[in-house]
């Protein structure tokens, strides 16, 4: 059994067939899927999602290239508090994110990348929630907010995770989680998979970001969490362990990182 940690069933790419994708999700034994809110509107989505169906969960976040469009009183606007009090109280929120910065298409202002990065994770702290974090070629700037307003980066998870090598270090350190992608499974991803080898068995989770990223044998397709079992059999080829070894570790780890069985 196996946890996708990091999907976007309430993406459009869903809409005409959602509720089949769910149901092929659980009958490829994939426990549970976290749905990762990328802007106040998919959040709200991803809440409803997550009412709906007993093995969704949910995050809130505002990914970096919406930052422009956030209002610095948003989470706290007396128009929207109601609603944002409600979704913030939901037994299904799980985490925040997916936030940080994006520096490769910076579809946002750099300044402005920084201050809601920082705002959600004060929100993060306040509520006790672990964090979601996007990083692209931001991996300095993200470095230098996480230690400035952390203590250590236990409860944070790099999404996607992608490197370089020596972030990876400092990261680990901190006692950071890595979380991978079905683009490990690219025959090009020689660096990725190395970076992967190095990793404790304790700080991987699995991940599909669907409907992005399909695996190789499905690549230029819509990905979906049913998919995840390519990333865990990747992993299991990288590490030399067997398929259930790495089943077995990184749903134990989704599900301490996201306090699942308190749900």
């Amino acid at each position: 059994m196996l946890i996708d940690t990091h999907c976007h069933l309430d993406f459009p790419q869903f809409d005409n067939d959602r509720e089949t994708v769910i149901q092929r999700a659980k009958d490829n034994q994939i426990d549970y899927l976290i749905n990762v809110g990328s802007s106040i509107e998919s959040s709200f989505r991803a809440r409803d999602l997550a009412e709906k169906f007993d093995n969704i969960f949910f995050s809130f976040g505002l990914h970096p290239h919406y930052a422009d469009k956030f209002d610095k009183d948003t989470l706290n606007s007396t128009k929207d508090a109601g609603k944002l009090e409600d979704l913030l109280k939901s037994k299904k929120l799980v985490a925040i994110g997916e936030v940080g910065l994006d520096y490769y298409r910076n579809l946002s202002e750099k300044e402005k990348q920084k201050q809601v990065f920082r705002e959600f994770i004060g929100l993060a702290k306040r509520l006790n929630l672990p964090l979601v974090i996007h990083c692209r070629e931001s991996q300095s700037d993200t470095y230098g907010i996480l230690h400035d307003e952390l203590k250590n980066f236990s409860r944070i998870v790099f999404h996607c995770f992608s490197g370089p090598e020596d972030f990876l270090d400092k990261c680990l350190e901190q006692n950071a989680m890595f979380s991978f992608a079905a683009n490990i499974t690219y025959p090009k991803a020689v660096k990725l998979k190395e970076l992967a080898k190095k990793i404790p068995w304790e700080k991987i989770m699995l991940e599909t970001d669907s409907p992005f990223l399909a695996p190789q044998k499905f690549r230029g397709q819509r990905n979906e969490p049913s998919y995840v079992h390519f990333v865990a059999q990747e992993l299991a080829l990288i590490k030399n362990v067997t398929l259930q070894e790495i089943s077995d570790i990184t749903t134990q780890n989704a599900k301490r990182f996201f306090k699942l069985d308190e749900n």
